[in-house]
């Protein structure tokens, strides 16, 4: 969980094996990948890693780690109040 967000920030574990659930997306076209850098902005980082399957991936990662809350970000939470609003913001963004 990130403070004062709705959404969830990816933060890198003390531990070189952490494990964290979530979804991967694959075969994007590069003007897809490039919305997708644009809308993450410069609060993110690109950086490799390796599903739990061996398969090598890229997350955009959270680069102010300190400010992250040491809680974790709730799903259900986020789809119940703020998914309508979030979904319009992405819709919005220039790139669309």
């Amino acid at each position: 969980a990130l403070p004062g967000r709705a959404y969830p920030g990816l933060v890198p574990a003390a531990g070189a094996a952490a494990v964290v659930a979530g979804r991967a997306l694959s075969g994007l076209s590069p003007p897809e990948r490039a919305v997708l850098d644009a809308f993450e902005g410069d609060e993110y980082e690109t950086r490799r890693l390796v599903l739990v399957d061996g398969r090598p991936a890229s997350a955009y990662v959270w680069r102010d780690v300190a400010a992250a809350l040491d809680q974790t970000w709730d799903a259900d939470a986020f789809a119940a109040a703020h998914l309508p609003a979030f979904v319009a913001r992405i819709l919005s963004h220039p790139r669309f």
